[in-house]
């Protein structure tokens, strides 16, 4: 079985970007309070704006600073299949009249290999070194029957999709994924 990082294709779709809460300090303390637990009445909607490049399509899938976002259709094929394992939270587009839903994963079990992962240092100005995973290895048990969960990893949160997110993309023909593998659960595949 085949892992993705969630991420929206930017190529050939349209971007969106974050009015509120601006990049900063209180951004990434309200994305790290986004970690498995239900906001639903205390959720404050981020606000976004829509890249309005004419030649640009209208996907289905967004990111928010690679958080996932649907848009109503997406949400509506996904909804009865994530019933408990995400909750899809309003975000408010300010330059269209478009709906759009940010998916707080709610499923954090921590699926990761520690063992077999492969790891990197990095540094950053305020925090100093950090030990984050540059190759993921993950316990196929605990993966096998998800669509998508969270990992930390470091300061943030990776959404991760499996196999059966994307064949139900392919089935009812969502667009604006991409699909940079991450890995691969059986052992005998190259996953490099």
């Amino acid at each position: 079985m085949r892992l993705y990082s969630y991420s929206a294709s930017e190529d050939k779709y349209r971007d969106l970007r974050l009015v509120w809460p601006e990049i900063g300090r209180s951004y990434f303390d309200y994305m790290d309070s986004l970690n498995g637990r239900r906001l639903g009445a205390e959720w404050i909607p981020f606000k976004v704006e829509i890249e309005p490049k004419w030649w640009k399509r209208w996907p289905d899938f967004w990111g928010i600073n690679y958080a996932p976002a649907f848009n109503r259709r997406a949400r509506e094929v996904f909804e009865p299949l994530l019933e408990g394992v995400v909750e899809f939270l309003p975000v408010e587009v300010v330059n269209y009249d478009y709906e759009l839903f940010f998916v707080n994963v709610l499923d954090v079990e921590d699926c990761v290999d520690y063992e077999r992962a492969t790891w990197r240092w990095v540094e950053f100005e305020d925090i100093g070194k950090l030990k984050l995973i540059k190759k993921y290895k993950f316990h196929a048990a605990c993966v096998e029957r998800k669509l998508i969960f969270r990992v930390r990893n470091g300061r943030s949160w990776d959404s991760i999709i499996t196999e059966r997110f994307v064949e139900v993309t392919n089935r009812h023909k969502l667009k604006g994924l991409y699909l940079g593998r991450l890995a691969f659960l059986d052992d005998t595949a190259n996953d490099e």
